[in-house]
């Protein structure tokens, strides 16, 4: 593999600080890979085509529902409980 083809460490950074300032992102949970070509210049249309995720879930839209909180650790679940707490959500990760 030629070195333009493989993805820099500060491409990548790049990409995922637009997404943090598109307020399209916001709510979506997305994958971020490399093709061949420059970066996609309509961050806006690029995330309207995604799927949103669920309110209040703490799981992407596509993930799967393969481990129930409450057989998470101990330590984890207060980490989730307290995380909730900050960001003012409604929804409990400990009682979903």
């Amino acid at each position: 593999m030629r070195r333009e083809e493989v993805a820099t460490l500060a491409g990548v950074s790049a990409e995922l600080v637009r997404s943090l300032i598109t307020d399209e992102a916001v709510g979506r949970t997305f994958e971020l890979f490399a093709t061949a070509g420059g970066p996609p210049q309509d961050w806006p249309g690029l995330f309207a085509q995604t799927t949103p995720d669920r309110p209040g879930s703490l799981d992407g839209v596509r993930d799967a529902a393969t481990l129930p909180i409450d057989a998470e650790p101990q330590r984890v679940r207060r980490d989730l409980d307290a995380g909730v707490r900050r960001s003012g959500s409604a929804v409990s990760p400990t009682s979903r």
